[in-house]
């Protein structure tokens, strides 16, 4: 809420500060874990998801809070979500459930499969949403949240932790062992997007200022994108850089190397090779692509089919956004013979 600051704490409930931050009050929800605060906006209620104790609401900006648990077959809230139409969407250790009147009843969505400790979701677009669970499975409902089923299998097998839909295209994946993924087909597939984060425990992702994304990690503090994702052409793709370079693998490397790269829309680019000197020896590719993970094989040899000798090398992807500006990323690689 304007000028509202609230945050939940571990065995301790839920404080707000008026002041940005230099004084906290107490606001109740005594709970052993307040794991969530949303605000619904249409009517200025908050509602707080807490482990074991379920959902809690307040109707006067967090001064008091009553529990709203009915038809829950499951208290231990994980994460919860305002939808777009107002709904009330609760992921459990057992689930999801919905609420259409803020909390008085609750109902349990339609979920496949048996891993159903549902740790986080969010409305990708409108009307579909996303979810992840312990167990590494992204789940999709485009009913409103009534009927899930998979969206990509597992895209990881350790637990998703945050989701965060950026654009109509664009949703960004946070994980407790593998760091952040990306897709650009509305959940149907996964790149990882690792690229300068050095701790891949990744707890919460969020939006920072002017367009910027902040990934909240385990002892590593945050990090945040170089350039602005949120921001986006008519297609609903990033305006933005909009593209990952991996490390090539094997390297170093003695007869032949992959170089792996990630678009998140359709892009026309080019990726060369330069030796220490700053010239091209090769070029791996240039031209247009679609959006998805694309690879790149190459033997060490220079444009003329000699082999490079044995030493530092450099590889680097130059794509142009539909603007006609362009963005640019380079890596080492060692060729050993």
């Amino acid at each position: 809420q304007t000028g509202r600051l609230y945050a939940g704490i571990a065995e301790g409930g839920v404080y707000f500060s008026t002041d940005g931050g230099s004084a906290w009050y107490y606001a109740g929800v005594t709970s052993r874990f307040p794991r969530v605060i949303v605000l619904k906006q249409s009517n200025g209620f908050l509602f707080s998801g807490a482990d074991s104790d379920g959902v809690f609401r307040s109707t006067d900006r967090g001064w008091e809070w009553v529990q709203v648990n009915s038809g829950l077959g499951n208290t231990d809230a994980r994460s919860l979500i305002v939808a777009s139409s107002g709904d009330l969407l609760l992921g459990t250790r057992v689930g999801i459930y919905y609420s259409s009147n803020d909390g008085g009843n609750w109902n349990q969505a339609s979920v496949v499969g048996t891993d159903l400790d549902v740790r986080c979701i969010t409305e990708a677009m409108s009307g579909m949403f996303l979810a992840g669970t312990a167990g590494g499975r992204i789940l999709r409902s485009t009913s409103d949240g009534r009927d899930w089923t998979d969206a990509a299998g597992n895209v990881t097998t350790h637990a998703v932790s945050s989701l965060l839909g950026i654009s109509n295209r664009l949703i960004l994946l946070g994980t407790l062992v593998d760091g952040i993924f990306s897709s650009s087909d509305s959940g149907r597939s996964w790149y990882q997007a690792n690229e300068g984060l050095t701790n891949l425990s990744v707890r919460t992702l969020a939006f920072g200022v002017n367009g910027s994304v902040l990934a909240g990690t385990d002892s590593s503090g945050v990090f945040r994108t170089r350039q602005p994702l949120t921001s986006a052409n008519e297609d609903g793709t990033p305006k933005s850089m909009s593209f990952s370079l991996l490390q090539n693998y094997p390297n170093p490397f003695n007869s032949a190397t992959r170089i792996g790269y990630m678009l998140l829309h359709r892009s026309k680019l080019s990726l060369k090779v330069y030796n220490v000197l700053g010239q091209v020896v090769n070029t791996l590719f240039e031209g247009q692509q679609e959006a998805g993970y694309h690879e790149a094989s190459w033997d060490g040899r220079n444009s003329a089919g000699v082999l490079l000798s044995s030493g530092v090398c450099y590889y680097r992807i130059e794509v142009v956004s539909n603007s006609g500006k362009a963005h640019s990323s380079i890596k080492k690689a060692i060729l050993l013979k």
